[in-house]
């Protein structure tokens, strides 16, 4: 897994302190990006189609203060990388 500390934009992400990018990496699986804000007990949040974790931007200061919140990209959405479609074998 990869961890980094990003700098907030005062004005699109959320207020709270700090957040923290992690994207899980495993041999030939895509690359799935979220972030993680908050104590407390999990709360996932998914996008719907066409989105990204920063549709819940604006809900993370709110929900943090009571949940440690995962906002996650869909494999192919946002930051999460598209998966390999198929798989050719030669003989």
């Amino acid at each position: 897994m990869v961890y980094a500390q990003i700098e907030q934009d005062q004005t699109e992400e959320p207020q709270a302190e700090e957040y923290t990018v992690q994207q899980h990496d495993r041999a030939n699986q895509p690359k799935i990006y979220y972030e993680t804000i908050g104590t407390g007990p999990p709360l996932i949040l998914v996008h719907g189609l066409g989105g990204s974790h920063r549709w819940w931007r604006k809900n993370l200061d709110a929900l943090a203060a009571h949940f440690t919140v995962y906002t996650v990209d869909l494999i192919g959405f946002g930051k999460s990388r598209d998966g390999q479609r198929f798989v050719l074998d030669q003989a």
